[in-house]
């Protein structure tokens, strides 16, 4: 790897991947070198290489970011770390927490590096991040419309590709938050939940339970046009809030300040990776795999709530 530069390949060039091109344009030190599409779709002039094993027989390579559907990448990521390749993943992270601990260990036993693309941690100060409020409370709304066709349509319409509808795709992120700021999950119970078809839900309503016995209420859907997430968490000592995007507490945070933008947000992520690649430095890592096993639990705990849950089919 050069001392200076990350040489950079994207698999999958639907939607995800034109989001990460743009976040590398603000992004010096990270170079595109390539990408690679099972359906031959290309990103611009950009070199497209004509197998994967091309790309992780390439030495020239020195991470890969993985923008292709969630539930069909884990077999290729493995072969990614093993290749001694980083890697980057859109969210959710993984299948389930066993699949998550499999890419944590694989890139700990080749000495590289894995990070989710949860994005909006960067709207919240780090110290923030991987709290134990014990005996705090959580309320968090998210509203994030999407029409029907979004969840039916291609590989959003498989629940094996997409591992589910709109919380593993747009509710993650302030659920991300919320599990950070309260714990380690204990317990799911959904009380209403809307689906498009079985696992892939379009709204859902419920409470989870925390090992040290925190709550958190949530309510996350893609059915209703008006955009709004908010997210608070309270308890002896203090208030931590993200709404619609802007973080307020009622204790300091001097000289904290967030991107509005979220392509801004995604460099934010490339930053921190390209840090941990080039020179190890982890205390800015907050999107690092192995920091990611609270929202993983999450998933793996609504998922089985959703199936274990009486459906109503949504409108």
């Amino acid at each position: 790897m050069n001392e200076r530069v990350i040489n950079l390949v994207i698999v999958g060039c639907g939607r995800a991947a034109a989001q990460h091109v743009d976040a590398l344009g603000h992004l010096p030190g990270v170079t595109l070198c390539g990408t690679f599409d099972l359906e031959g779709r290309r990103l611009g002039s950009i070199r497209q290489y004509e197998e994967f094993q091309a790309v992780l027989s390439d030495p020239r390579v020195d991470a890969i970011s993985f923008c292709c559907p969630p539930g069909t990448r884990f077999e290729d990521v493995c072969a990614a770390l093993e290749a001694r390749k980083s890697v980057i993943i859109e969210k959710p992270p993984a299948l389930s927490l066993r699949e998550h601990r499999v890419l944590c260990d694989l890139a700990k036993k080749h000495s590289v590096h894995i990070h989710c693309m949860l994005q909006h941690r960067h709207r919240v100060p780090t110290e923030t991040l991987g709290n134990n409020s014990d005996g705090a409370i959580g309320l968090l709304l998210s509203s994030r419309y999407r029409p029907t066709s979004a969840f039916t349509d291609g590989w959003r319409g498989n629940v094996e590709t997409s591992l589910g509808g709109i919380v593993s795709h747009l509710g993650i992120h302030y659920l991300d938050i919320a599990v950070e700021w309260l714990g380690m999950p204990k317990t799911v119970n959904v009380s209403n939940v809307s689906v498009v078809q079985p696992g892939i839900e379009r709204s859902l309503i419920g409470e989870i339970v925390f090992e040290a016995g925190q709550m958190l209420q949530f309510s996350i859907t893609g059915s209703i046009e008006a955009r709004s997430e908010a997210l608070h968490v309270v308890n002896a000592h203090q208030s931590l809030n993200l709404v619609d995007g802007r973080f307020t507490t009622n204790v300091s945070a001097d000289g904290f300040s967030a991107a509005d933008d979220v392509s801004q947000l995604r460099t934010a992520v490339y930053v921190d990776f390209q840090r941990v690649c080039l020179a190890g430095d982890f205390s800015s890592a907050r999107c690092a795999l192995h920091r990611t096993e609270r929202v993983q639990r999450a998933m793996d705990l609504i998922r089985q709530a959703i199936c274990d849950a009486p459906l109503r089919a949504s409108a």
